[in-house]
């Protein structure tokens, strides 16, 4: 501590140590508190208990840490699991807020529950939403809303800039081209001029 002074380890300050190890990594961290960053002579670990690793319970959000101490679940709103909670609170951020929890690559970290559990991906999708018996039963009900969290009110792409019509045809259409293909799990007849 004499080396950084008290600011070092003050998170409302400007040269607290969290937004340096962001901008530059860990490497002359160990210089002093050893490779494991676990403390050496009168430099102490990093992490306490040992093991558990600082960009693990901090993430890139800096400081608080969030869920090391108190309930993980409780850092989540009731209902937040539901289809059409937390998309909209994921996008405003980017997603950092869930990797200082779930990892940098979203498949568990220190909460270890891995986005991926009911996602496909970054992009959000609930697994197996490209089966078209699935997403087109979730666009029929309420949970047409999720989508346009992403795709725009209009479902023309949104901040995704992927739009529901490069499938579907327009407002009034339902069904994306090939609907009644055999191998797409439907069970509607063929459309004419179709083999």
């Amino acid at each position: 501590m004499a080396r950084r002074g008290e600011a070092w380890t003050d998170p409302a300050s400007g040269a607290f140590h969290g937004r340096f190890v962001m901008r530059e990594g860990a490497d002359d961290c160990r210089t002093c508190h050893a490779d494991d960053l676990q403390g050496a002579g009168d430099a102490p670990a990093c992490s306490s208990p040992p093991g558990w690793g600082a960009a693990g319970s901090h993430g890139l959000t800096g400081w608080p840490p969030v869920g090391c101490h108190e309930d993980l679940a409780s850092n989540h709103p009731a209902g937040w699991g539901a289809p059409d909670a937390h998309g909209s609170a994921v996008i405003a951020d980017g997603g950092s807020a869930c990797a200082s929890c779930h990892g940098f690559d979203y498949r568990g970290g220190v909460a270890g529950v891995s986005c991926y559990a009911c996602h496909d991906g970054p992009g959000g999708h609930p697994l197996g939403w490209e089966e078209q018996v699935a997403h087109g039963t979730a666009a029929q009900g309420a949970a047409v809303a999720g989508c346009a969290v992403c795709h725009g009110a209009d479902f023309r792409g949104g901040w995704t800039s992927v739009s529901c019509y490069q499938c579907h045809g327009g407002p009034t259409g339902r069904h994306g081209d090939g609907y009644a293909e055999p191998g797409q799990g439907c069970t509607a007849p063929q459309r004419r001029g179709r083999a």
